[in-house]
């Protein structure tokens, strides 16, 4: 039996897993996120937990989401995309070959502004595209639900209109 009990400084808030490599090679990814705004992303390997990168969520750029964080992986473009601040979307890179996510200051990681100022109910993956897209659930002030989509254009950083989107 596996166990393990690791000490977290905060609420996670979302938890996400992902394999990276093939075959003998495959290793299973955590990627969490805290309450606080900390993520990082773990696997276990000869025994132990490693963290494999960590950083702080935090920006300058909304209002918290009422409804708590959400968080996405993607393995076949390499991405998570987590909804932490309202009407925002931040999309980090993950390395192919290590599962870290890259949160540098000179990393591609970025923020990307969705038409939906507040409300995210959730968000997932598109599969089988030629860009990464993502499904947007949200409710509007007058509590109608809508579903968005957008493809995430890594290289210019934006959102554009999704493949559903007419």
């Amino acid at each position: 039996t596996l166990e393990h009990e690791l000490p977290c400084n905060g609420r996670i808030s979302s938890l996400n897993s992902f394999v990276i490599g093939t075959g003998e090679a495959a290793r299973t990814v955590l990627t969490i996120t805290t309450d606080r705004y900390k993520t990082a992303s773990l696997i276990y390997e000869n025994g132990e937990v490693v963290t494999l990168s960590s950083g702080d969520l935090r920006d300058q750029v909304g209002a918290e989401v009422e409804k708590g964080h959400l968080a996405i992986v993607d393995e076949t473009y390499n991405l998570c995309v987590m909804c932490v601040y309202a009407g925002y979307l931040k999309v980090i890179p993950i390395d192919a070959k290590t599962g870290a996510m890259d949160m540098s200051s000179e990393g591609s990681s970025f923020n990307a502004t969705l038409d939906e100022p507040d409300g995210v109910l959730d968000i997932q993956f598109l599969h089988g595209l030629p860009q990464p897209a993502i499904a947007v659930l949200y409710v509007d002030n007058r509590q109608r639900h809508f579903l968005k989509t957008y493809t995430i254009v890594v290289n210019k950083q934006e959102l554009q209109p999704g493949p559903w989107n007419t």
